[in-house]
């Protein structure tokens, strides 16, 4: 296997935060709580759209164990939490 960093970094900026808070504002509408997460796995294609200064939310899926693949467990309490 080959490879390597091929992502951009993720970096919160102002609209960014300003998108958390909107999501948080809708989550608390229908009786759920989103709860910030202070690192992310960094590996999102939101990660491209938040290097050209768009804003994207990263972290909002499943909680999982290892890589992302077919594999994976993920965890259905989290995901019932942040099921809209």
């Amino acid at each position: 296997m080959t490879g390597g960093m091929n992502r951009p970094p993720y970096h919160e900026d102002a609209g960014i935060a300003q998108l958390f808070g909107k999501a948080q504002a809708i989550y608390r509408e229908i009786g759920k709580e989103l709860a910030d997460v202070p690192l992310t796995g960094g590996g999102s294609d939101g990660d491209f759209a938040a290097a050209l200064g768009i804003p994207a939310l990263d972290g909002l899926g499943a909680d999982g164990k290892g890589a992302s693949r077919p594999t994976t467990p993920s965890s259905s309490p989290a995901s019932s939490r942040r099921d809209a």
